[in-house]
């Protein structure tokens, strides 16, 4: 049965260069277990430094053996000597990283900018970059400060911002920043606006024929919304106000109590929302 061991690797400081950002390190290997199965050992590496002084590794990793044989061109020789095993590797280091464990990184372009969003109050609004380049880090901003992810705003570090429940407060302008070790590029500035609709009268007041002394009522009604709405009812064009006989000039119901000639007339309701103001048919009041 093979048994899983991890050994340490000795890697010389100074890797031999043999071409272009392209480094050859020998690394030793030493385990005093003759039952050692290379191909399913794991082994550590240890930090080395370029011939420029530069950290090339400065985290211990653990990787499969197995796969270094075939993705890193190892070249193992194992020999017998005194209970232990020795096991010389060779690998390719291009710039930091160990070859077949990770790609080169490419300098970060934008090949797609965010887009202005407009956007009903209360609903989702996105903002998307397109970047190339590798290995990739996001940041998006709002009014160049650094957003984070929160109960209403997600994707601050990737390449889509969510605000998924869009209010003044949000409006305001938007921009990434995609970065990683060889640069830093800024996406251009996509605002986002919010359009808040007008209320909707649903139901308009109905004309009322009505005997001296009785009461007169009238009703609006509109959409359900989550804005504050504000109600105002006129008579012939006049505001009206609580008092006498009148009452629920600021409400959806207007009363007019103990009816008189003085009541006839033409009677309807401006309903407001920070959206704007719609206003109801006329009604008439007549007495009969």
């Amino acid at each position: 049965m093979a048994i899983d061991i991890t050994v340490p690797i000795v890697v010389p400081p100074q890797p031999e260069k043999i071409a272009d950002k392209v480094w050859v390190l020998t690394m030793n290997v030493n385990a005093n277990n003759s039952a050692f199965d290379p191909i399913k050992t794991y082994f550590s590496v240890a930090p080395f430094v370029s011939t420029t002084g530069e950290i090339l590794k400065d985290k211990i990793q653990h990787i499969n053996i197995s796969d270094t044989f075939t993705a890193c061109q190892s070249n193992p020789t194992l020999a017998m000597a005194m209970g232990a095993i020795y096991n010389a590797v060779q690998f390719l280091c291009k710039e930091n990283r160990l070859f077949g464990m990770e790609p080169d990184p490419v300098i970060p372009t934008i090949n797609g900018q965010p887009s202005n969003v407009n956007t009903l109050l209360h609903q989702q609004s996105t903002f998307t970059v397109g970047a190339s380049g590798y290995p990739l880090n996001y940041q998006w901003q709002k009014d160049s400060i650094n957003l984070t992810d929160d109960t209403n705003i997600t994707g601050s570090t990737t390449n889509t911002l969510t605000i998924i429940n869009t209010t003044l407060d949000n409006t305001g302008s938007y921009n990434a920043v995609v970065s990683n070790i060889l640069g830093t590029i800024t996406s251009s500035i996509a605002t986002l606006t919010i359009t808040i609709p007008l209320p909707v009268i649903t139901t308009n007041p109905l004309d009322q024929a009505i005997t001296i002394g009785t009461s007169a009522v009238f009703n609006v009604s509109i959409e359900p919304t989550t804005e504050s709405v504000i109600y105002q009812w006129t008579k012939d064009s006049e505001t009206l106000v609580d008092g006498g006989d009148v009452s629920g000039s600021t409400t959806d119901t207007l009363t007019i109590t103990n009816v008189t000639e003085n009541s006839i007339g033409s009677y309807a309701v401006n309903v407001s929302t920070t959206g704007g103001t719609v206003t109801s048919t006329t009604a008439f009041l007549t007495i009969v």
